[in-house]
């Protein structure tokens, strides 16, 4: 295993740091990124943790897979030109760009009470719903709901206007689970039901508890076609198909979401399937795809597309090979492709399949998931992919430490960002009591309620805000240019250029260029060739010349050494102290970059041969910057005598200033035909 090298985190990661050198470190600005966000104070066993997992010091061939994976399908080329009014590029403008929001959606689903508390569970651990916000918002860019979007779960459905309205306030996407969940248990062999209705069978599907957004039972319409005489079974069966079609139908029409799951579990649950027919999976695709709140909310939603999915448990996150060699995984895998290729054969429009992603059975081969994420790709290479109810849990086989939990949400999460048909992993019920009597809760969660953050929520917060964002601030290069590799989501970019700002909102896809017209600064013409100098060293000083056809600009300063000369030194000519120094460069709007050379060895008119600094720019360099047509400075670095410095100049006279104000702004066609 190679080590990482410095352009892997450069050219992945988009910070611009180098991660050998801080391989298992958080930078300081990282750590206070994250206290900041959750207001907390990590503690030092915290950073040592985190650091170790987000920035491992070997990199495993799986990662490295992952990592050329991100680089080509979920990152793109943003440049950004910036050009002044005129069509000349500026250079030296600040330019940053800043991820507002990340493609993929590292969602978080949610108990919906929890957003006023109405169930107490904040204020019964001693937070509040504030901190509750602050923690989702902070974790997730999208949520959804464990059981608010469930027809069945009346009691909760009175909360879901609110925390909409809530959740667009703040920018996250809503997923909704769920529209049918079509019953478990089966009929027996004469076609009957036997046991206890919602538990032997039935389970999952609305009873005749009611709300003000939901008025259907389809239990109470199975049991009714159970009952019923023979000659009256068709019947029933009609009316128990219509009232799951207008239970779909209700449901959906109501919220507006991004992405539904139309049906759940297919594998285990099939009561419905199995008396109303197993085509009827697709009919339930189509009345969700052609009622959705988008379609008929005549352009009020959110979203510019719903995706429409089926859900199965233990499917990416069924047992690893190695425990059984792969038998039942391959088992639900064909389970689950039957169900998909039913729906598409009837028709179903179909948008994409969700894997619920509980992890149960200890760390796992990154390469097998992936592997498992491409059978369904390969098979459906046109639909999205989606991780909808993700859990490091505890279960019987295996009992994870909470540092094994944390390292598998960064591996976990890194692979699935990594692949190009995922759309988002979604971590299911990520709050919970730390006083849960359901250990399995406490260890699965991401934090408490009483505020506190676990480590595997550290991880997910580093991984989405920090390793998987784009934050940079440069400077454009003399073309007006700056290019980012940077992560697909929404960005702001903006601009500062002469004390002035410029923004743009932008939503990276594909490579893309952005320009930016800025108005012109002062621009440097040859009305500025004049002597120059600092009125406070009276007897220095500059002559600078403006070359408008060669684009250079250049100085002779006139000086004195950095120390008196002894008292026995004289000159023929002049004092023996005085130095000259020249300077040329090329010069863009306000500022020339010009390199030093300093010449000796010559005679007072004479031809004999003299030596000048070689290579040019080994002595140093001088950035000459002017104000406008009166005013300039000139910062020097010359290392070889160990000076540095910023001088204030001023014209000597001001004949040519009417000159350099007439000259101020226009081209460079016109500043040449001078």
């Amino acid at each position: 295993m190679a080590k990482i090298p410095y352009l892997t985190c450069l050219f992945f990661l988009s910070v611009f740091v180098c991660a050998d050198a801080l391989a298992g470190t958080l930078d300081q600005s990282e750590i206070q990124q994250i206290e900041e966000a959750f207001g907390i104070s990590l503690s030092q066993r915290q950073k040592d943790e985190l650091g170790a997992i987000v920035k491992p010091d070997t990199i495993e061939s799986w990662r490295e897979k992952a990592n050329s994976r991100i680089r080509a399908f979920r990152q793109s080329d943003l440049s950004i030109i910036v050009r002044d009014s005129l069509g000349n590029p500026v250079q030296g403008a600040i330019v940053e760009v800043k991820l507002q929001k990340n493609a993929f959606r590292f969602g978080g689903v949610v108990t919906v009470a929890d957003l006023t508390d109405a169930n107490g569970k904040l204020a019964a651990e001693g937070s509040t719903t504030a901190d509750w916000q602050n923690i989702t918002t902070q974790l997730f860019n999208a949520v959804g709901l464990n059981n608010g979007f469930k027809p069945k779960i009346t009691g909760q459905h009175k909360y879901i206007p609110g925390f909409l309205a809530w959740a667009e306030d703040h920018d996250l996407d809503v997923r909704a689970h769920l529209l049918m969940w079509p019953g478990g248990g089966s009929l027996d062999f004469q076609n009957q039901l036997s046991g206890i209705p919602g538990t032997d069978y039935g389970n999952h599907l609305s009873t005749s508890r009611t709300s003000d957004y939901a008025s259907h039972n389809v239990l109470g319409a199975v049991e009714a076609w159970a009952n019923a005489a023979d000659h009256e079974k068709a019947d029933r069966k009609a009316l128990l198909k219509n009232e799951v079609d207008s239970e779909i139908l209700e449901w959906v029409r109501q919220w507006d979401v991004y992405q539904w799951d139309v049906v759940n579990e297919t594998i285990g649950n099939t009561l419905l399937q199995q008396i109303i027919g197993w085509e009827q999976m697709a009919e339930w695709f189509k009345i969700a795809k052609n009622n959705s709140y988008r379609v008929l909310s005549q352009g009020r939603s959110r979203y510019s597309s719903t995706g429409f999915f089926i859900n199965e448990f233990k499917i990416i996150s069924a047992k690893p090979a190695f425990l059984d060699g792969g038998s039942f995984y391959n088992s639900r895998k064909n389970s689950f492709m039957d169900r998909i290729d039913k729906i598409i054969s009837d028709g179903g429009p179909i948008d994409g399949i969700g894997f619920q992603s509980r992890f149960k059975y200890g760390p796992v081969d990154q390469d097998e998931v992936i592997k498992r994420i491409d059978d369904f790709s390969t098979r459906y290479p046109d639909f999205q992919l989606a991780g909808t109810e993700f859990e490091i849990k505890d279960g019987r086989d295996y009992l994870y430490t909470e540092l094994e939990r944390a390292r598998m949400t960064e591996e976990i999460l890194t692979t699935y960002y990594s692949h190009e048909n995922m759309v988002g992993l979604n971590a299911w019920d990520f709050m919970s009591a730390s006083s849960d009597p359901d250990t399995t809760e406490i260890t699965a969660a991401m934090a408490w309620y009483d505020g506190r953050i676990k480590l595997n929520g550290l991880v997910w917060y580093y991984l989405h805000r920090i390793r998987y964002s784009t934050d940079v601030r440069l400077e454009s290069d003399h073309t007006g240019t700056v290019t980012v590799p940077a992560h697909k989501g929404d960005y702001l970019v903006s601009v500062t250029h002469n004390n002035e700002t410029y923004f743009a909102e932008v939503t990276l896809t594909g490579n893309r260029v952005l320009e930016f017209e800025v108005e012109p600064g002062f621009q440097i013409n040859a009305g500025l060739s004049d002597a120059w100098f600092n009125p406070s060293t009276s007897g220095q000083g500059f002559f600078i010349t403006v070359l408008p056809d060669h684009g250079v600009v250049t100085l002779a300063w006139f000086t004195y050494d950095t120390q008196f000369p002894s008292e026995d030194a004289s000159a023929e000519l002049g004092d023996p102290g005085h130095r000259w120094l020249t300077a040329t460069g090329p010069y863009q709007e306000n500022q020339s970059i010009m390199n030093v050379e300093m010449t000796s060895g010559g005679l007072f008119d004479s031809a004999a041969e003299i030596q000048r600094t070689d290579p040019p720019g080994s002595d140093g360099n001088i950035i000459l910057k002017f104000a406008n047509c009166e005013e300039a400075t000139v910062k020097y670095s010359i290392p070889s005598v160990g000076l540095s410095g910023l001088i204030p100049i001023v014209r000597v006279a001001a004949d040519n200033i009417p000159l350099c104000q007439a000259l101020t702004g226009l081209p460079d066609v016109m500043r040449q035909s001078n």
